[in-house]
């Protein structure tokens, strides 16, 4: 259901009630986007967000913040406030709301896209909002009034976050498009009203602070794309972020333009066009798009196929055409693959096998760069950041969303624009205090933790959970077992030693069988043990008898029962 907004109201509090705004996550590294505004013992939460393992975390989905403690500490949760649909701002969000269940509002693309998130990890979602852009939210001591923003997202929105002691822009993840394809560009007469209102602090995406002039459009990329796919002597097949609608909008036009059919292989690519279908954002999908079984009814200059598998991910379509595992689409030298997307750090190693795959089959590989502008970013350049800045006139300056080096660069880059205007850099679990006008970094830290999810269970591990898992995919685990007579110390069943995970398994076979014996010896010098006392011995002495033979660390788990 929409949400309509109730009148606002204006808090009733002492003017002693700073408030307190604490990241805990999103500064000093991408992802993992969280926020959260503290006032008189209640606090709204904005944005809840998650990161991709690296490549050691084997049997990891995704990382989250572990915020069960700080929430705690923080009172009485009011409201999750979320910007956009990115991963790094709602992936975390059904495994808090599991625990720690409030009223979620979003606006209507983020709240579809959180419905299917929520069905897909089994929590029951009790209580979404959708919200609408200038809308107001009021969860008294906070009044958050929603602004509209472009990104490469639709419904991205920056908010505005009003209370007694101050007021902060937040401004998500943004961009000023000049040509947007959604006809909303940002709003400057709410952006104006708002200055006039007064922000004592701003809060500004560092993603590409680095970056000269203004973000480029996703207009400017249009022509580009028709170039390639128009004269295209065979099939087109295009890689993108499938949260990046605009960039399917316009793939979609072109192909509508060109006579061209388009084939949509990616589950999340296909709920992407499913959400824009259903919020009428695109329409007569049936006459451009056919089902990849349909491909050999058509001649291949006839189609472009959109694909999952910008970043080298595993099972993606791209990936398993790749490696010649896909079952409808095969590379043939005349196919163009165009990477409409920038490679996210960490993955340029997955990507380059993929590019390889692709170009030692005969395929022409385009990937996005300066010369072949195929792809344009949804985050704030330079220009952008200025822009943004001078027109809400902020009293304090805090560079949110990025690694140290990118939040110091936003800093500068504002710093060194706006000479009389106040900067502060906030790492995760600081706090930082307005009150009347004056603000300050407070005393007290929070811990900031993260929980690493199960690709298979997709439940939250600990730090320790992961690293003892991690241990025994590297040196295996073993198991001992069996059955021990208290008055006699004597085994009536066993010891069995087993060992998983092990390379040298025959080897290891043997030496189990060799412990087993010395184990049984071993145990009748030994005083009269507990039960739990019998498990820590044994589990001992096998990790150490391994560890002395094979310098292997494995980990020993114990089924000792005495009776």
């Amino acid at each position: 259901m929409t949400y309509k907004p109730k009148e606002e109201e204006r808090p009733s509090l002492t003017k002693k009630t700073p408030l307190r705004i604490i990241p805990l996550g999103g500064c000093e590294e991408f992802g993992i986007n969280i926020m959260c505004y503290q006032m008189n013992g209640k606090f709204i939460v904005v944005d809840a967000g998650s990161v991709f393992p690296d490549s050691s975390m084997l049997g990891v989905s995704s990382i989250i913040p572990h915020v069960k403690k700080s929430f705690k500490e923080l009172g009485k949760l009011k409201a999750y406030i979320i910007t956009h649909g990115h991963e790094d701002h709602i992936g975390a969000l059904p495994f808090i709301y599991r625990v720690s269940p409030a009223p979620i509002y979003a606006t209507p693309w983020t709240a579809e896209l959180l419905k299917k998130k929520f069905i897909k990890y089994g929590v029951p979602i009790k209580d979404i909002n959708v919200v609408q852009v200038e809308d107001k939210v009021s969860c008294q001591p906070f009044t958050v009034e929603y602004v509209h923003m472009n990104h490469s997202i639709p419904d991205a929105s920056s908010v505005f976050i009003r209370t007694s002691a101050g007021n902060a822009f937040h401004s998500g993840d943004f961009k000023i498009d000049r040509h947007p394809d959604n006809p909303l560009k940002i709003n400057t007469k709410q952006i104006n009203q708002i200055s006039q209102v007064g922000v004592d602090v701003l809060l500004t995406d560092s993603t590409n602070a680095y970056k000269e002039g203004f973000t480029p459009s996703e207009y400017d990329i249009i022509k580009p794309l028709e170039k390639i796919i128009s004269s295209a002597p065979g099939r087109v097949l295009l890689a993108t972020f499938s949260s990046n609608f605009a960039r399917l909008k316009t793939i979609f036009d072109l192909c509508k333009a060109l006579d061209k059919k388009l084939v949509v292989n990616g589950r999340s690519l296909q709920d992407c066009l499913e959400i824009g279908q259903r919020l009428g954002r695109i329409d007569e999908i049936e006459k451009i798009l056919v089902r990849v079984e349909q491909i050999r009814n058509y001649p291949h200059n006839k189609l472009v196929l959109l694909v999952s598998g910008t970043q080298g991910e595993e099972r993606a379509s791209l990936t398993r055409i790749a490696t010649k595992e896909h079952k409808q689409v095969k590379i043939c030298d005349t196919d163009i693959v165009l990477f409409s997307a920038r490679a996210i750090p960490g993955n340029e190693k997955k990507i380059l096998h993929v590019v390889e795959l692709l170009k030692k089959q005969g395929a022409d590989v385009i990937q996005a760069d300066a010369k072949r502008q195929i792809h344009v970013s949804g985050h704030a350049h330079s220009e952008d950041i200025k822009y943004l800045t001078k027109r809400l006139k902020p009293r304090l300056y805090v560079p949110v969303h990025g690694s140290l080096s990118f939040l110091n660069r936003n800093k500068e880059l504002v710093e060194k624009t706006f000479k009389d205007m106040h900067t502060l850099q906030l790492d995760n679990g600081e706090v930082l205090e307005i009150k009347n006008g004056e603000y300050r970094k407070a005393h007290q830290r929070f811990d900031v933790e993260r929980l690493y999810v199960d690709q298979d269970s997709n439940i939250p591990m600990k730090p320790h959970t992961l690293r003892d898992r991690l241990e025994s995919g590297e040196h295996g685990y073993g198991c001992v077992s069996g059955v021990v007579s208290h008055s006699s110390k004597k085994w009536i069943k066993g010891p069995d030693i087993e060992f998983f995970g092990v390379d040298e398994k025959p080897v290891m076979l043997r030496y189990g069988a060799k412990l087993s014996l010395q184990l049984k010896d071993e145990l009748k010098d030994q005083n009269d043990y507990t039960e739990e006392q019998y498990k820590e011995y044994c589990q001992s002495f096998v990790r150490k008898s391994i560890f002395k033979k094979y310098k292997k660390r494995t980990k020993i788990l114990s089924r000792i029962y005495v009776v």
